[in-house]
């Protein structure tokens, strides 16, 4: 891992990056700070927990605009081309779905952009800022079996918690197209997206100021508060990404490294989005 170094005025503590003299305070030059440096690192991140929260709103505002805006689209084209279009009835139509999970990929796709640019603006290697990297005694096999657990602990508390019919559930049955387009959003656009927002920005903001534990708390509730739409009322499954979260961000914690967390989110998306896929193969053929 690459360690550069944020060297900042005395005065005014503004970044002074490659500038020789700070803009805020033109008499003082690079060569007098040389001192006053913070070691930028992915758990010492130069963003503040204010700016990790706008960037986490941002996240949220484009899936809800994703939906309102496909969904405005969608309608208006319809009605421009003279067809009667009921809102009631958009839930079943199968190519209006497509029209929004694409519209949900794209957005994912614009938060790790500007996700990107953010944590970039120090000067600073993204993958460096992050800590896009193995740890040296976490590897592959280790998410793998981690994400193993995890499942299993899923699969347990669905037996003890009640997983009612959601709006999800609702839309898989739709079609087989419907499925797989959710599982290719899930498995490529959503680990991705979700890492680096909540435990790549999120986290390091909270436990630079908070501390570890008040962290990895906060970082799964929020995690948890932006999937109750999808999955509300199924009380296991909520718990179950619960906990997920809360495993994901203790081994971004411990390893110091987003990859970790980001390959067992991968994986466990991958499960189960090819569940998503062999449960519709299995009900196309069922009698």
């Amino acid at each position: 891992m690459t360690i550069t170094y944020q060297y900042r005025c005395p005065k005014c503590n503004t970044y002074l990056g490659d500038c020789e003299i700070c803009t805020s305070c033109t008499d003082v030059k690079q060569e007098q700070v040389k001192q006053n440096y913070v070691s930028s690192t992915p758990d010492n991140p130069y963003w503040s927990v204010r700016s990790a929260f706008l960037m986490w709103g941002l996240s949220v505002f484009l899936i809800i605009a994703a939906s309102l805006l496909s969904s405005f689209i969608w309608i208006a084209g319809k009605s421009m081309l003279g067809h009667k279009v009921e809102i009631q009835g958009l839930i079943k139509d199968q190519n209006y779905i497509l029209f929004f999970i694409f519209a949900t990929f794209i957005a994912q796709l614009i938060t790790i952009a500007a996700t990107y640019n953010m944590v970039t603006l120090d000067g600073k290697s993204f993958f460096d800022a992050v800590g896009w990297y193995w740890h040296p005694k976490f590897k592959v096999w280790h998410a793998s079996s981690l994400t193993i657990l995890v499942i299993a602990i899923s699969i347990a508390l669905s037996q003890i918690f009640p997983n009612q019919e959601t709006d999800l559930d609702k839309l898989l049955q739709v079609g087989m197209s419907v499925r797989i387009a959710t599982a290719f959003v899930a498995i490529v656009g959503a680990p991705i997206a979700e890492e680096i927002i909540y435990r790549g920005i999120l986290y390091s903001a909270l436990k630079k100021r908070y501390g570890m534990w008040p962290a990895i708390f906060f970082v799964s509730l929020l995690f948890l508060a932006v999937h109750v739409p999808q999955y509300w009322p199924a009380q296991g499954i909520l718990i179950s990404l619960f906990t997920l979260s809360f495993f994901l961000t203790t081994v971004r914690a411990y390893t110091r490294s987003l990859l970790p967390s980001y390959a067992i989110h991968l994986i466990f998306n991958f499960i189960n989005g090819l569940g998503i896929i062999v449960e519709g193969l299995v009900n196309t053929h069922s009698p």
